[in-house]
């Protein structure tokens, strides 16, 4: 569906992916996420938002950059990336000490 929805350009891929991520983090409590997968989500939906955003900028500085210089904006695709190194080991470190949490709970609850 998301190859439809992006592919004939009706729906921009950051629409549909804030979307799914709104929709996931309202639903919440019906889905019953643990600390680990909310967390997973919220990174998730962060990392779709700075990607869109960086997409953004790149359309913008292609439009702002006069004809002949406005391949340059491409140079700019490499900060996504980066925010993915830097963001992975942030976010990693949080998710391991939130999936250790949850083994540590789960492992107290099963004792009883």
């Amino acid at each position: 569906m998301i190859r439809e929805l992006v592919g004939t350009n009706l729906v921009p891929p950051e629409r549909y992916f804030r979307w799914r991520g709104g929709e996931i983090s309202s639903r919440k409590r019906r889905l019953a996420l643990n600390e680990y997968e909310a967390l997973r989500t919220r990174h998730d939906m962060i990392g779709y938002a700075v990607i869109a955003g960086v997409g953004l900028l790149v359309a913008v500085t292609a439009q702002l950059l006069p004809v002949r210089r406005s391949f340059l904006s491409v140079f700019l695709l490499p900060l996504s990336a980066l925010y993915g190194l830097l963001a992975k080991r942030i976010f990693r470190k949080q998710e391991s000490l939130a999936l250790k949490r949850e083994r540590a709970a789960s492992g107290r609850a099963s004792t009883f």
